[in-house]
This record gives structure tokens, C-alpha cells and sequence, in this order.
């Protein structure tokens, strides 16, 4: 095989990988390879399936942030507000930067580089029917959301007020 054959092939690996509909939960390790593939060899990568596990975006944003998915998953503190996101795709809220009380728990949905959460319980959750949308950038330590759609104050307004710090 020639070595224009094979860049060929990774390139194109990489941008079916981009377009596939896939979430953390479903298995996105050769997706997320294929992504990796995709961007070293210099072709249009994006994250190459939502796992990210197999490590790779080519969706660089400013500081070196990327929509890793992967790089979700840990605590997160805002100014007045603080999240934990589970490696089971599950998230814990709370209304202090620090998690010193837990008082929102939900589920999280990535596609590529857009994320939903759906809160679940708690004492401020919003209402199910109210998923909170928005695009995401994390480095290894900040997390930026920007609103796609969310109707709920009590998630948007924090999520929206400034990156968040990986503590």
C-alpha cells in the first residue's frame, strides 16, 4: 500500500467517525480511533465518537481545549456552583464551588462536541423535560459551555456564567 493510500484511508476513517451519532455509553472506542487517525494524519477530525476514550479530537479550541469527552468526567467548580461528572455518565450538582452537598443528580448525553444533561433528582432540579443543550470545550483543567437551548435558570445561569475549573 502506498503512503498516500494509507493517509487516504485515515483521513476518510476519520471523517465517517465524525459524522456517526454516538454517545458515551455506546461504545465509541474505534470511532474515537478512527478520530485519532483522522486528525493525525492532518485530515477534518472532530471527536471522533463521543467515548473519546481512544483519546483524540481535532476540534481545537483557544488554550489547547478540545471536546474530548473523556475529559468530561471529574469535578468541575464555577464561582458559586460545582459538578461532578461520573465515568457512568451521570452528573452531581451543587450550589457551592466545592461539592460540600450534592443538590442535583442527572444523566449526560454527548454527541461530538454538544453535551445534554437531564436532571433527575434533587432539591433544585429542573423539570425532566427541561434538557439542558449546549457545546462544550475542557482542556485538562477548564470546562466551557455555551448554550445551545436550556430552559432551565437554575443549571443555565451557572453554566453559562464562565468556565468552569477542574478541582
Amino acid at each position: 500500500m502506498h503512503h498516500r493510500t494509507g493517509i487516504l484511508i485515515l483521513v476518510c476513517l476519520g471523517l465517517y467517525a465524525c459524522s456517526s451519532d454516538s454517545t458515551p455509553s455506546g461504545g465509541g472506542a474505534t470511532a474515537g480511533a478512527a478520530g485519532a487517525a483522522g486528525a493525525s494524519a492532518g485530515g477534518a477530525a472532530g471527536t471522533g465518537g463521543a467515548a473519546g476514550a481512544a483519546g483524540a479530537s481535532g476540534a481545537a479550541g483557544a488554550g489547547g481545549a478540545v471536546c474530548d469527552s473523556a475529559k468530561l468526567v471529574g469535578k468541575w467548580a464555577g464561582s458559586n456552583y460545582s459538578m461532578e461528572i461520573l465515568s457512568d455518565w451521570t452528573y452531581q450538582a451543587s450550589g457551592t464551588p466545592n461539592m460540600a452537598s450534592i443538590d442535583v443528580t442527572g444523566t449526560v448525553q454527548v454527541d461530538n462536541c454538544d453535551i445534554k444533561l437531564t436532571d433527575i433528582s434533587g432539591q433544585f432540579a429542573c423539570l425532566p423535560e427541561q434538557v439542558g443543550e449546549y457545546g462544550f470545550t475542557v482542556s485538562d483543567t477548564t470546562l466551557t459551555f455555551t448554550l445551545v437551548s436550556d430552559a432551565c435558570d437554575g443549571r443555565r445561569i451557572p453554566l453559562t456564567k464562565g468556565p468552569l475549573t477542574k478541582f
